[in-house]
């Protein structure tokens, strides 16, 4: 059964090498094989070209976003400092307006205690013996 099987394999090759196909064109095929394989090559070369470029503007696309996070970071830190200055400029001025309503209050009353003395004063005045306010 070996034998045979080589008997075939043998008669394939033979068939192969035979006259049947011309040397030119057995050059053309060597040919265009060799021209296939120079434009894979070439194609792999720009293939990889294009693979270190992409690995290289990934690379730069990635320390432009820790750039941005790092300054979104450091925005967002401003941002909530100014938003605490605010809230306690707010509470400041509540503060502020509470006082203010509080001394308006106190020179409210301070005004009626001072024309409650003024008309006591008239009328003491008034009702001295005296008279009209002379000593």
């Amino acid at each position: 059964v070996r034998e045979a099987e080589r008997a075939k394999e043998m008669e394939g090759k033979g068939s192969g090498a035979s006259g049947s196909q011309d040397p030119q064109d057995i050059t053309r095929m060597i040919s265009e094989a060799q021209m296939q394989a120079q434009e894979a090559r070439q194609q792999e070369a720009r293939a990889t070209s294009q693979l270190e470029e992409a690995r290289s503007r990934q690379h730069t696309l990635f320390e432009e976003l820790e750039g941005l996070k790092a300054s979104l970071t450091e925005r967002t830190e401003e941002v909530e400092g100014l938003r605490a200055a605010l809230e306690q400029v707010q509470s400041d001025k509540t503060e502020m307006e509470l006082g203010l309503e509080d001394q308006r209050a106190k020179e409210r009353h301070t005004l009626k205690m001072l024309t409650q003395a003024q008309t006591e004063l008239a009328n003491l005045r008034r009702s001295s013996p005296g008279g009209h306010g002379a000593k």
